[in-house]
């Protein structure tokens, strides 16, 4: 019983962090855009305009570059972890709610169902974090990458 006890206040620690889901989704949708703007204009930026301003002011945008890149680097895995646990969370309670002779216990325990944290618009999800969507930040970095190439080109 204090197995199952500790299974439902983990499920209910999920269940609050992903409550606020729509506001995430939105936020981690803004981000994304807004940081792929500012890395595209500041890798430009850093490698074109390496003469046009002093060394000190130059040295600001690989900074900034630096610093857009790592919270994305972060905070991805962190989301995915998070849903991995909670799947492996809802399938271990939904082996171990056999086990006991409480019905009410037994049918909570076999309704529960994994949350998912999503990126887009609320309402619109895009993708959501989890094992498959690691490619995505591969993507996500070719996306900046081949933008930074046209626009050294297309720039004289």
């Amino acid at each position: 019983m204090m197995r199952l006890k500790r299974f439902v206040l983990r499920y209910n620690h999920f269940s609050i962090c992903t409550n606020i889901s729509q506001f995430i989704e939105l936020v981690v949708f803004v981000l994304m855009g807004i940081g792929l703007a500012i890395l595209v204009l500041f890798n430009f930026v850093t490698l074109r305009l390496l003469h046009a301003f002093p060394f000190i002011v130059w040295c600001f945008f690989p900074g900034v570059s630096v610093t857009v890149v790592l919270p994305i680097q972060v905070t991805f895995p962190r989301f995915v972890k998070l849903t991995q646990d909670e799947d492996m969370l809802v399938h271990r309670m939904k082996l171990t709610g056999d086990l006991f002779r409480n019905r009410f216990i037994e049918k909570r325990v076999k309704g529960f169902r994994p949350h998912r944290v999503n990126v887009g618009l609320p309402g619109y999800a895009l993708f959501s974090f989890n094992e498959s969507t690691k490619i995505t930040l591969l993507y996500y970095y070719d996306i900046i990458l081949n933008n930074t190439i046209n626009l050294i080109v297309a720039v004289p």
